[in-house]
């Protein structure tokens, strides 16, 4: 069994990136339940760029493929170093040699405040997460 902290909260099978003619049960291990409310915005104000801890708005200025000039606007985060890299993503596939579980992947279910919902996303960006699914996945093989 894995065990993970409160925002690694599922373990589910790749249906879609593996062979449709595989079978593949479904197995969820939830810490959701044991929150102690449920979360939600409680309110929405402008926030000016310069006063934005880790984000400002950019207006770019780009060329479509027919050589047309054109504005896109787009929040960038201001803490990206100067590698260009400031996340990381980690996408780990679970097989075992024995057949004691399927083929799966761990992903994360977590509050986001801005779509005011819980959304599925792949462990990133929390290094105490991502520590406990490495020192997991060691653990396990």
């Amino acid at each position: 069994m894995i065990t993970v902290s409160r925002a690694c909260t599922h373990i589910q099978p790749l249906k879609r990136l593996l062979s449709p003619r595989t079978k593949y049960n479904y197995r969820t291990i939830s810490t959701r339940n044991k929150m102690s409310g449920t979360p939600k915005v409680l309110s929405s104000e402008d926030l000016s760029p310069s006063d934005a801890k880790w984000v400002t708005l950019k207006k770019l200025k780009w060329l479509d493929p027919e050589g047309k000039e054109r504005v896109w606007e787009s929040a960038e985060r201001k803490t990206r170093g100067s590698a260009g890299i400031d996340a990381v993503a980690v996408l780990a596939i679970l097989r075992s040699e024995t057949n004691a579980f399927p083929t799966s992947t761990v992903i994360v279910e977590q509050f986001r405040p801005p779509v005011g919902k819980f959304v599925v996303e792949l462990p990133a960006g929390n290094v105490v997460c991502l520590f406990l699914i490495i020192l997991t996945l060691r653990l396990e093989m």
